[in-house]
């Protein structure tokens, strides 16, 4: 992700996707957020120094972690 002059890393939080879904979400991600796209960050830590964080479209309706278990491309996991 980036704006007009940072780049920066997200793993998603509490997301695990098998690596033969990765194709498919990945392709459902750039679909549902094409390249461009604002959005909203909800940051939950750094791991790795990746931040860890929920991304939202700017209007706040769609998730990247609801889609990817909606669509049975992920299982998520979150710390207890």
């Amino acid at each position: 992700m980036g704006d007009q002059n940072r780049n920066l890393t997200i793993g998603l939080f509490c997301v695990d996707v098998n690596e033969n879904d990765e194709i498919e979400a990945t392709n459902l991600l750039k679909s549902e957020f094409p390249r461009g796209s604002k959005v909203k960050i909800k940051p939950f830590g750094f791991k790795e120094n990746v931040l860890l964080a929920k991304v939202f479209n700017i209007k706040g309706t769609k998730e990247m972690t609801e889609l990817l278990v909606a669509n049975n491309l992920s299982s998520e996991i979150c710390p207890s």
